[in-house]
């Protein structure tokens, strides 16, 4: 096999627009030329090509990590009175009766709901 062209490409996510822009380059190789070598290089020309003409893709957006130290438990708590509707709190039901906390979390949302 013979091979002439090589070529690299990449996409990349332009920040949070939800658009992509395709970056694609090929080159005409020779016999003598290490294949891995040229695709490397074209590799780094469309990175580089990407950074300069996106400044602001390269731009890192800090993230606030919330942790969440509740328990299962308290976490079904939380739900149970969050519900606004009596067919939803219904659905925990079973699971109330199997833990007391729950249970009375639910029971006393239940009184709430149908006063």
């Amino acid at each position: 096999m013979k091979i002439r062209v090589t070529g690299y490409s990449h996409t990349y996510p332009l920040g949070a627009s939800g658009q992509f822009e395709k970056a694609w380059i090929e080159a005409d190789i020779d016999e003598s030329d290490d294949i891995q070598t040229s695709l490397q290089f074209l590799k780094q020309q469309v990175e580089q090509f990407h950074k300069e003409s996106n400044p602001s893709a390269l731009t890192v957006t800090s993230v606030k990590v919330v942790e969440d130290n509740k328990s299962p438990e308290e976490k079904m708590v939380a739900q149970i009175h969050e519900i606004t509707d009596v067919k939803v709190l219904e659905s925990f039901k079973l699971l109330a009766s199997r833990n007391e906390k729950i249970k009375s979390a639910y029971d006393n949302r239940l009184k709430q709901l149908t006063a």
